[in-house]
């Protein structure tokens, strides 16, 4: 069964959390300041709690100045996307429709928040397409996304995604130049149904 998570909104706004109760302390202060769209409110493993918030660009600059004041030194990691891509929406809600190119970038993150930037930034900065996006299900709290493209332009890819997130964010970066016929339905088929997150509680 899927789980969509629809953003509709212009904006949206990531925090990471250390521990879980800290995590819904942060969602309860956020939800007070801000009218805002809950996205996503979950436990990763290892015991993390991860917000995902879609509303107007205000609204969710509240919400966040209000998450890192409740997490203190329990953040672990954050953004704002103030205008997400159409393709990091699509992939949120489990509406790619992606076809596969001549090449591959596999970027893998230590946190949910910076694979979400890094899909951004890399859909706006170059001629790609995601293929699929894994936000912590069975990663230990990483994210993981697949980008296709032609060679130059997922090789472009590299400088964009160091441009985008600090250093000690980026676990793996692997770039296939001409992936074999099969890689597809392996690659694709690895998660079963609910590739983005945890199904909510």
């Amino acid at each position: 069964m899927k789980d969509p998570l629809f953003a509709p909104r212009p904006a949206l706004g990531a925090l990471e959390l250390a521990t879980v109760a800290r995590g819904i302390v942060a969602l309860d202060q956020m939800v007070k300041r801000a009218e805002n769209t809950v996205v996503a409110a979950r436990t990763l493993s290892p015991g993390r709690y991860f917000i995902l918030l879609s509303g107007n660009v205000a609204e969710i600059e509240e919400a966040m100045d209000a998450g890192r004041e409740a997490a203190a030194e329990d953040r672990v990691d954050e953004l704002i996307l103030r205008d997400p891509h159409p393709g990091l929406r699509a992939a949120l809600g489990d509406q790619l429709a992606t076809e596969w190119q001549e090449s591959l970038a596999i970027v893998e993150t230590s946190s949910l928040a910076s694979a979400l930037t890094a899909v951004d930034v890399c859909l706006k900065g170059a001629d790609v397409e995601l293929l699929e996006l894994r936000l912590g299900a069975g990663l230990t709290g990483k994210g993981v996304f697949t980008l296709t493209g032609s060679l130059p332009m997922i090789q472009a890819v590299k400088d964009l995604v160091a441009r985008a997130i600090p250093f000690e964010r980026l676990i793996r970066l692997e770039v296939i130049a001409q992936p074999h016929p099969d890689l597809p339905r392996h690659l694709l088929g690895a998660e079963g149904a609910r590739p983005r997150g945890p199904r909510p509680v």
